[in-house]
């Protein structure tokens, strides 16, 4: 490292390396180790640790800089799937309409997944952009870019889900217009109504 022109980087995920009280000989080596390379000016170390591990392990903050990372929100996974949608047009020679970004986010959060809302929404886009592109080529020449659609979209999450594409919901559930359209039909069964509405939530 002392005649290198370059930094050595190192990722460790496991912040029991750095506790003082090592039980373990290959522990304890380990540990000094890698602080004889967190003391040389060419190397660097990120450490990746839930925050609760953290607290048990204070006296490192003198060594490392503490960066918490949460969880987009649904504005931030709006807004870098609009600045994806870019490159998926350009990828895939197809225009993406605008509406079709949040369509696409309702869909993965729905029926993919509540956790992985971002990859699962991109992967939907990307997917369907794909088989836009394929079907635009069939048709058409190389002039004409095909638009995605949203029953493209509703096609592509039909094949993964195994759901048929005519039960997939795009719109979200209103509670409010349900026990008012049902309570029409239905009289004297407000209170079961309402607990109905609650439970398709």
């Amino acid at each position: 490292l002392d005649t290198a022109d370059k930094y050595l980087m190192i990722v460790l995920n496991r912040i029991d390396l750095f506790s003082k009280e090592a039980k373990k000989a290959d522990e304890r080596f380990l540990r000094r180790q890698i602080e004889t390379l967190l003391a040389h000016p060419h190397c660097r170390c990120l450490l990746l640790t839930n925050p609760k591990d953290y607290v048990q392990y204070n006296y490192l903050e003198d060594q490392f800089a503490c960066l918490r990372i949460t969880s987009p929100s649904e504005m931030d996974i709006m807004a870098i799937l609009k600045q994806q949608r870019v490159e998926l047009e350009f990828f895939h020679h197809v225009l993406i309409p605008e509406e079709l970004i949040s369509q696409s986010l309702l869909l993965a959060v729905r029926y993919l997944s509540t956790t992985q809302a971002l990859e699962k929404a991109l992967l939907l886009l990307d997917s369907a952009a794909a088989r836009a592109d394929a079907a635009g080529i069939k048709e058409h020449d190389d002039q004409f870019k095909p638009s995605l659609t949203t029953a493209t979209l509703l096609e592509v999450l039909s094949d993964w889900t195994q759901i048929p594409a005519s039960h997939l919901q795009i719109s979200q559930f209103k509670h409010g217009e349900f026990v008012q359209n049902i309570q029409q039909s239905v009289f004297g069964q407000d209170t079961a109504l309402t607990i109905l509405g609650h439970e398709l939530l």
